[in-house]
């Protein structure tokens, strides 16, 4: 028995059984009557019940206040991140596949889903990734790139992310995204020395574009310098007919 739940019959520790499994097999091993008794849903695991001679339970399977911190956990972020919650129900089936297709639709089916104990334990590590990654990814920072090392380097940085390009120029201070500084570090090349007679040997690798981190922006600030540097492109563009580059 538990102090919080007089009526129901708990695991040793009283806390509730892992799986409905478990909580059987304690029918089973406590020789409680199985005609008698049920296992039911508590606090995110399961727990053992009498049923009275009506067959319903003697108290309520879900105590009202009573939800498990994984399923609040959910609720919450289906509130806060309502995209987010949908992309996770559609990983794991909650949502039909097929309405991936269809961002509206498949935000209708999310906003009307409320997933149960047992559906937002299984939610909960796919939706805390999910909002993890994105967050990060969303992050602004207040850079500065590297003047060129060599006269074949490009005059400006150029980033790419998922078909989305940033054109930044040097030795200025400029926000940007997470996602295109990770494309920043991850865009490197070998470093090799040879000696004669002997084969080439691998020593390393340099950043193309090395930058320093100054601090934190926001999104805000990224993108009204954004839309300035754009707009002074296009004047260029205007002015000497060259192809001009979307940019900080």
């Amino acid at each position: 028995m538990s102090p919080e739940h007089p009526d129901m019959i708990l695991s040793k520790d009283g806390h509730p059984f892992a799986n409905d499994q478990a909580a059987k097999s304690a029918i089973t091993r406590l020789g409680l009557d199985q005609d008698s008794h049920e296992v039911v849903q508590v606090e995110g695991g399961w727990g053992i019940q009498k049923v009275d001679d009506s067959g319903e339970p003697t108290v309520k399977k879900e105590a009202p206040g009573k939800q498990s911190a994984t399923l609040r956990k959910v609720l919450a972020a289906k509130e806060e991140y309502p995209g987010y919650f949908a992309e996770a129900c559609r990983a794991l089936c909650f949502i039909p596949p097929g309405l991936s297709r269809d961002a509206n639709a498949a935000m209708r089916k999310a906003e009307a889903f409320t997933p149960n104990e047992d559906q937002a334990a299984a939610l909960w590590p796919t939706l805390e990734h999910i909002i993890t990654v994105n967050a990060k990814a969303m992050k602004v920072f207040r850079v500065a790139f590297a003047a060129k090392s060599s006269p074949n380097d490009p005059d400006e940085v150029v980033l790419c992310v998922v078909g989305e390009r940033l054109v930044v120029q040097r030795e200025q201070s400029v926000c940007v995204p997470y996602k295109f500084l990770e494309a920043a570090e991850n865009s490197t090349y070998p470093i090799f020395t040879q000696q004669p007679g002997k084969a080439r040997k691998f020593t390393g690798r340099v950043r193309c574009y090395p930058f320093m981190v100054h601090g934190e922006a926001t999104m805000e600030e990224f993108i009204s310098q954004r839309a300035a540097g754009t707009k002074a492109t296009r004047e260029m563009v205007e002015k000497f007919g060259n192809d001009g580059e979307t940019g900080s």
